[in-house]
């Protein structure tokens, strides 16, 4: 770290109101827990500040999420930084300290009374995430020198403070059948309560990939129809928060995967998996190689849930259990018949494997999804194959 210079510093901003833009398409019902509905930037003091550099290298700083004083226009948080996402902090016992000044946000981070990190920038609410957040050009000391770099500040969504925990790892299910077959509903439209009728005729539980902001929203899941298909074994896991186009920031990435477990907690579900949406079709968020786990997206992911879902491996049936803590690409039930699924099934069964199928229940109408699912059902009460969800098919073993 190096001295920083008084013209540097953020100064003071100039008085005014500070515009609240919320568009209300975008809220989520009224009937939301309070931590998925929209934050006032002016009550504020939850903050994360995401810092890029050069080769896509990622800085993140979390404020302590216990500090703060409401009505306050500044606060003087603790927080540590992260360079590894999926690991212990780089450091802990930093100061920062946020000031909003009318239409604006200044920040600085320091460590022991040394600048590590500051920046001002204007703050508005994002209308599509219901967050206050801010963005600018900062100075961060690192390695001896000082870089310039761009910042991401978000408002209460913190990063979890540990790794999620994989629950149900020293309790692994003995499969006595042969192969394991894992089912999975995307997108949780209402449609999934006709997907969920023939589920339950059939004895079948499924995985069901749910868009967070989406929930009880018009179009979409109500929470009683997940409630009710949880309790009849389905399981819930994050599909996003919007589903939307690939993020164009890493700050746009981190509120589609961390925000996206933070709402599904706030209504009282316990995700494990991020489902990639199959719209991030480029760029770092598409997991579609493997080196692509190695950057701090994947890491991001693999702090905030314990497995992801999307596209690599690219295998269709991998072993039991699997040796990569990947589970297999799953094929689009729709573009297979019924006696496709049986070859494919029984492929599996022959080679001892798991493989999945997927579906989007607005194009598989129970005409559709009976007879298919059928086969599975079948298939399954000969003792061929066990039915389950993919996160506990991870952790199964013959």
């Amino acid at each position: 770290m190096t001295e920083r210079t008084h013209a540097a510093r953020p100064g003071r901003w100039p008085a005014g109101w500070l515009v609240f833009v919320m568009v209300s398409g975008c809220l989520p019902s009224p009937s939301a827990p309070p931590e998925v509905l929209g934050r006032d930037p002016l009550r504020e003091h939850v903050w994360t500040i995401i810092l890029s550099g050069d080769s896509d290298r990622i800085w993140l700083v979390q404020s302590d999420t216990a500090q703060g004083h409401p009505a306050s226009l500044e606060d003087t948080l603790s927080a540590a930084l992260w360079t590894t996402l999926d690991g212990a902090p780089d450091q802990t016992n930093l100061v920062l300290r946020v000031s909003r000044r009318g239409r604006d946000l200044g920040w600085e981070l320091d460590y022991l009374g040394a600048p590590v990190a500051f920046g001002a920038g204007p703050l508005w609410s994002d209308a599509l995430y219901l967050v206050p957040r801010s963005r600018g050009t900062a100075t961060l000391y690192w390695d001896g020198e000082a870089r310039s770099v761009t910042f991401d500040v978000l408002g209460g969504t913190p990063l979890p403070t540990q790794p999620v925990i994989d629950q149900i790892a020293a309790a692994s299910d003995t499969v006595r059948a042969p192969a394991i077959v894992s089912l999975r509903m995307d997108d949780c439209t209402e449609s999934d309560a006709q997907s969920f009728g023939v589920l339950r005729q059939l004895g079948l539980r499924a995985e069901i990939g749910v868009v967070s902001r989406f929930l009880n929203r018009s179009g979409s899941c109500s929470v009683d129809l997940v409630n009710a298909m949880v309790a009849a074994g389905n399981v819930v896991e994050s599909h996003s928060r919007t589903h939307g186009a690939t993020p164009s920031s890493f700050g746009d990435f981190y509120l589609e995967t961390v925000g996206s477990a933070r709402d599904l907690r706030a209504w009282g579900y316990d995700p494990h998996v991020f489902i990639q949406p199959g719209s991030w079709n480029i760029g770092p968020c598409s997991f579609d190689t493997p080196a692509k786990l190695l950057t701090p997206y994947a890491a991001l992911v693999r702090r905030a849930y314990v497995v992801l879902e999307a596209y690599t491996p690219k295998a269709r049936t991998v072993g039991i259990p699997p040796p990569n803590r990947f589970g297999p690409a799953a094929y689009p039930i729709r573009n297979f018949g019924p006696s496709s699924i049986d070859s494919l099934v029984r492929a599996a069964v022959s080679n001892r494997g798991w493989i999945e199928f997927m579906w989007h229940s607005t194009e598989m109408p129970p005409a559709m999804l009976m007879p298919r699912l059928a086969v599975i059902a079948a298939l399954r009460d000969s003792g061929l194959v066990t039915v389950m969800p993919l996160y506990t098919a991870l952790h199964a073993t013959h």
